[in-house]
């Protein structure tokens, strides 16, 4: 396929023997291949595209897959390290009220036996 591209677009306009571009050589040479040949050189090189394209995609797909997971679970880890950091504040908090409420008890818990006797 090369060769017929190359001698098709290999029109020289100072050359003596090839005037047109379609000259009698170059329609000899097209005529004396195989409509396979061309066939099978086309699909050889449509091939070798395909597959170069088609590996370059995943290629590429694979990268950015990856790189969004790895930016999901980086979200994940900070959020839900944000929320534990929240839940124990929220803890201690909780757990300072009831001590403070466990310690009024005990202190109003005398006063009501005082007072029944």
């Amino acid at each position: 396929m090369r060769a017929v591209l190359k001698g098709l677009f290999s029109f020289k306009p100072f050359d003596k023997q090839k005037t047109k571009l379609f000259s009698a050589p170059i329609i000899r040479k097209r005529a004396t291949e195989t409509p396979t040949s061309i066939r099978s050189d086309t699909d050889r090189e449509m091939g070798y595209v395909l597959r170069v394209r088609l590996a370059s995609f995943f290629a590429g797909a694979a990268t950015a897959s990856a790189v969004g997971f790895y930016i999901l679970h980086r979200d994940y880890k900070v959020a839900h390290a944000a929320i534990s950091q929240q839940v124990k504040e929220l803890s201690e908090s909780l757990d300072g009220r009831i001590s403070a409420l466990e310690k009024l008890k005990e202190v109003e818990a005398p006063r009501h036996v005082e007072a029944t006797e």
